[in-house]
């Protein structure tokens, strides 16, 4: 379900926006992780931000795979280049 980001408040959108755009991820605390989980369908216009949600879904069982599939399918596309992120380790 894909929602409007600007329906956000502004500071919940400046601080996806920085999580959006930070290079050391991996070293995000877990609450960051967590909102950016909490928040993924507001992202969906940010094709830099799927790898990042992504590595912070919480459960990759079976029955979660088709909603993870879904979200993917409504991302905005990402160049290339940055869709090997998606191939990387996390």
């Amino acid at each position: 379900m894909k929602r409007e980001f600007e329906s956000l408040d502004i500071n919940t959108q400046n601080l996806l926006k920085d999580v959006i755009e930070s290079t050391e991820f991996k070293k995000l605390p877990a609450e960051l992780r967590e909102i950016l989980w909490e928040k993924r369908h507001y992202l969906h216009n940010f094709p830099l931000a799927l790898p990042k949600v992504l590595s912070s879904a919480q459960l990759w069982d079976f029955t979660s795979l088709s909603d993870l599939q879904i979200m993917m399918d409504n991302w905005a596309p990402l160049e290339p280049a940055n869709a090997l992120q998606l191939l990387l380790p996390w």
